[in-house]
């Protein structure tokens, strides 16, 4: 049989050792945590780029289009006034505010629709801040005292079953001791 302080050593160093594992899985696990929710920020860093950059060449495109547009009613009004040069007053002036009517619906309906494509990239952005914070995860605390408490309540009770064999065995002796003085051997 293992000797009782030998085996009580034996359990304080697998206590320590068992704290000092318990404060590493917690420590690996907050790592864990802290590297899930980078990546959450990063995907929405990334999906906010990717947001702007369309938002940017949609503008462009639309920008393009306007400048488009301008290059051909401007054309179109020089057409109709070389068509129209022996007519003149009302009729001219009607056809020209005909083509500007028409190049302000077509500009104010480019611009309007420019409008909507950034007010839906606000309405996205927000989207991607709160699929963040669904992915991001609460970082647990590395609970030092909490290890060591449960710790050392296992090895307290250790130490009393310890303490109670040695005492066991002391007392074992001591009535054996009495009654050897009894049977006077001793």
């Amino acid at each position: 049989m293992c000797d009782p302080t030998g085996m009580l050593a034996l359990r304080a160093a697998g206590t320590i050792l068992s704290i000092s594992q318990n404060i590493r899985e917690q420590r690996a696990e907050q790592q864990a945590v802290n590297r899930q929710n980078e990546i959450a920020a990063q995907a929405r860093r990334e999906k906010e780029n990717a947001e702007n950059l369309r938002i940017r060449q949609i503008a462009e495109r639309k920008k393009d289009k306007q400048f488009d547009l301008a290059v051909e009613a401007r054309e179109k009004r020089a057409t109709a006034v070389a068509a129209a040069e022996g007519v003149s007053g009302g009729v001219l002036d009607r056809v020209l505010g005909n083509y500007y009517r028409l190049e302000g619906r077509y500009t104010s309906q480019i611009e309007r629709n420019l409008q909507a494509e950034i007010a839906q990239s606000n309405i996205n952005k927000r989207l991607f801040a709160h699929e963040q914070e669904a992915r991001t995860q609460y970082i647990p605390e590395v609970d030092i005292m909490g290890a060591f408490a449960t710790q050392a309540i296992e090895f307290g009770g250790d130490y009393m079953e310890w303490k109670a064999r040695k005492d066991e065995k002391e007392a074992e002796k001591k009535r054996m001791s009495n009654m050897m003085v009894r049977i006077g051997v001793l």
